[in-house]
Formats: structure tokens, sequence, C-alpha cells
């Protein structure tokens, strides 16, 4: 598996998914709520959300 051969660039492509997706997702809730939609889907699952930020950058360095 790709992952098992690079795991850096296998983290750091998730981590570049992960935060477009984030992103993607703040940019449909604006357009469909306004500004709190963005708030709230920037905030929603905040913790959740910083806890798999943070384990990817960790892999990064971890396999560097």
């Amino acid at each position: 598996i790709w992952a098992m051969k690079q795991p850096y660039k296998a983290a750091l492509t998730g981590l570049i998914a992960y935060i477009t997706l984030i992103v993607i997702s703040a940019i449909f809730a604006g357009i469909a709520g306004g500004a709190t939609g963005v708030l709230g889907a920037i905030l929603g699952g905040v913790i959740l959300k910083i806890i798999i930020i943070l384990a990817l950058i960790r892999l990064m360095y971890i396999n560097k």
C-alpha cells in the first residue's frame, strides 16, 4: 500500500484533503446560511477537527 511505503506523503495528503474539506464545507454553509452557517461549519466539532489535524501533523513529524 502506498501509505506504508511513503507515510510522510500520505499524512501530508490527508492533511491537505481534510483542511480542504473543512474549507469547502464552510463555503457551502456560508452560501446556505450566511455568516452563522460559516461559523457553525468551522466551530462544529472543533475538538475533533483539532485532534485529527494534530494527529496528521504528528504523523508527518514521526515519518519525516
